[in-house]
């Protein structure tokens, strides 16, 4: 996890008052990690960038329109 994702995950569970030892706890422990650097399997789409709402028709999921 970047310094950056550590900071905004702290300052979320300050700002709720919830779960602030557990995240310091994992922080410090190591416990999250970057999915940049995992070993998890790849996808390969033929779409014009890979975020999130390009993939989903991939999938099946229809946003529902306000």
């Amino acid at each position: 996890m970047a310094p950056y994702e550590q900071t905004a995950i702290k300052r979320l569970a300050g700002r709720h008052g919830v779960c602030v030892d557990a995240v310091e706890t994992a922080c410090y422990g190591q416990e999250f990690s970057s999915t940049s650097t995992s070993d998890a399997p790849g996808v390969r789409a033929s779409v014009e960038s890979y975020s999130i709402k390009k993939l989903e028709p991939l999938y099946g999921f229809e946003r529902a329109s306000h």
